[in-house]
């Protein structure tokens, strides 16, 4: 058995050790521990916009503006899905759509930002959870990890200001959880992180520099493997046409409008 095998769990032991859980694409059901980590995480970050926006009255601009591009989409004076612009990658504003029509008759929805980031953020200890679990790292060990990346400054201020870090963050976690356990023959964790990576592009443009780190990474795992080059070239070409298609699209889509 290789080192590898050894040291990370498979995506059946992960399974099985979360009870036999439902999985659909790498997503396993929540387990309890997922739950807690989430609401841990998402409740205290969403208190602390709020308390940033209505009481601080402290924004940040760029958050803003994507709340600005969601709330055109839907409530503008021309509503129409092209007026969620092209200078932001689309995801966030398109995430904060409803939550943008839920507060509009009630306040101005510059909480919606906030509502996201939260949420992405309380899936970001999640994942970082997981990817330690699948890695064999101890409960006793995990909790403190999790909490101290938790904790750090710069995610705490990016769960409470409606920006987009955490929210790319979490795309950047599960892609890397998937490549850990991704084995030479398998192509549903390949394909997962393709589409993290791919919808991480849609989030934060750094993806690029990510996806060539995955390549890399790829090359390097199957390296001392006996892979001959058609093989490498398919594996790489699982890898790399799913965010090449989300690149490609968000792109042709700009140059159309």
């Amino acid at each position: 058995m290789s080192a590898t095998v050894e040291t990370f769990r498979t995506r059946a032991e992960v399974t099985e050790a979360r009870g036999g859980r439902f999985e659909f694409l790498g997503i396993i059901a929540p387990s309890r521990e997922d739950i807690v980590w989430f609401a841990v995480v998402f409740i205290p970050a969403l208190i602390g916009g709020w308390w940033l926006v209505y009481v601080a009255e402290i924004w940040v601009g760029d958050a803003l503006s994507r709340v600005n591009q969601a709330y055109s989409v839907v409530l503008g004076r021309d509503p129409h899905l092209g007026a969620i612009g092209f200078i932001w990658p689309p995801l966030p504003s398109a995430l904060e759509l409803p939550f943008v029509l839920a507060i509009e008759p009630f306040a101005a929805p510059v909480l919606a930002g906030q509502i996201v980031s939260a949420a992405f953020s309380g899936a970001l200890a999640v994942a970082l959870n997981r990817t330690l679990e699948q890695t064999r790292v101890p409960r006793r060990w995990r909790i403190p990890l999790v909490a101290f990346t938790m904790l750090n400054p710069l995610v705490v201020y990016s769960a409470i200001n409606g920006m987009t870090e955490n929210i790319f963050l979490f795309f950047a976690v599960v892609a890397t959880g998937e490549l850990i356990r991704w084995q030479p023959g398998e192509q549903k964790s390949l394909l997962v992180a393709a589409l993290c990576i791919g919808l991480g592009f849609l989030v934060r443009y750094e993806a690029v520099a990510f996806a060539g780190a995955g390549v890399i990474a790829l090359i390097v795992r199957v390296w001392s493997r006996p892979v001959d080059q058609d093989h490498l070239e398919a594996i790489l070409t699982s890898f790399i046409a799913p965010i090449a298609y989300c690149i490609g699209l968000w792109i042709l889509w700009k140059d159309r409008k």
